[in-house]
């Protein structure tokens, strides 16, 4: 603990006050535990918009790959429809 004196007017009046040095390295470290902390869930928090980044780009590959089956179902079902309607 860090002490300092002040004195006030006379030499008979000397007080001993703690000095708040010790109270602001607590604080830095807080402070700077704190910094790292935020850090780390930024880290987690981009991670995981890259992955839902990600997941949405895979559905939409797998939305268009559906939707171009559909599409092709459907030439196939008209074709078949229009073959039975010949005969």
């Amino acid at each position: 603990m860090v002490f300092y004196r002040t004195q006030t007017g006379d030499e008979s009046n000397t007080s001993l006050n703690v000095s708040i040095g010790e109270e602001d390295l607590r604080s830095s470290d807080q402070l700077l535990e704190l910094v790292r902390f935020l850090r780390r869930e930024k880290e987690i928090a981009i991670s995981r918009a890259e992955v839902q980044e990600a997941e949405t780009q895979r559905l939409k590959t797998q939305l268009e790959q559906a939707e171009r089956q559909a599409i092709e179902a459907q030439v196939n079902y008209s074709a078949i429809c229009q073959c039975d309607s010949l005969d």
